[in-house]
Formats: structure tokens, C-alpha cells, sequence
């Protein structure tokens, strides 16, 4: 297990500032301390990184699973744009999945813009 990429992590920080109304997002934040990647898998037109929490006490609730998004990232090397999914299992930040329109997923993953798409349909 390693530490998570500092892209992974930019994209998570987003997602969670982009639901501050969901009721668990504080302690889901507190989750980001102790967060290690496990796998990240590219699809060709995206990845999927897998997650664990060292410490389980920081859960939300065993029976807590629930999908979180609102994220829109522009990145260097795609025409179109590229948008997530944060998955949460068991209550603990478990799976981001990051996926593009039309292109090929760019060999580096150099964001040029993050927009909030919750805020732009508000």
C-alpha cells in the first residue's frame, strides 16, 4: 500500500467540497489523514483507484454506502473534459473512479481547471 497521488487526492478534496450539504462529509474529510491506495487500474478511457482507511473507527456507519460526484476536471491532452465518482462502502472512502468522453485517458494526469458542476445547477 502507498500513499494516494496527489491527482487522486486534488479530485477527492473536490468532490467533498462539492457536497458539504451530505451530512457525513466532515468525517469523510477526516479520512483523507489516514488514506492509502491499494490498486488504480486505467481503463483506456479512465481509472479506477481503490482505497483503505487505516483507522475504522473514523466510518461513518457500517450500513453507510452511497456514491458522491458534482466534479468536472479539465486535463492537459483532452478535448473534453473528464468527470468522477467517489464511492463510499461501509462508511469509509473506498473506490474513485475518473472517466473521460471521446478520448483516450492522457498518459499524465495534468489538470488545467476543476469546476463544482453542483454550484452551476443550483
Amino acid at each position: 500500500m502507498t500513499p494516494i497521488c496527489l491527482f487522486d487526492k486534488t479530485i477527492i478534496e473536490a468532490i467533498l467540497d462539492a457536497n458539504l450539504d451530505n451530512l457525513h462529509i466532515g468525517q469523510l474529510k477526516k479520512q483523507l489523514a489516514d488514506i492509502v491506495g491499494t490498486s488504480r487500474t486505467l481503463t483506456g478511457v479512465g481509472f479506477w483507484s481503490y482505497f483503505e482507511i487505516g483507522d475504522k473507527s473514523l466510518s461513518v456507519g457500517d450500513d453507510v454506502c452511497f456514491k458522491l460526484g458534482g466534479v468536472y476536471a479539465d486535463l492537459e491532452g483532452l478535448e473534453y473534459g473528464s468527470d468522477y465518482i467517489l464511492y463510499i462502502e461501509k462508511g469509509l472512502l473506498e473506490c474513485l473512479e475518473g472517466y473521460c468522453y471521446e478520448d483516450e485517458w492522457p498518459p499524465h494526469e495534468e489538470i488545467t481547471k476543476i469546476e463544482n458542476m453542483r454550484l452551476q445547477h443550483q
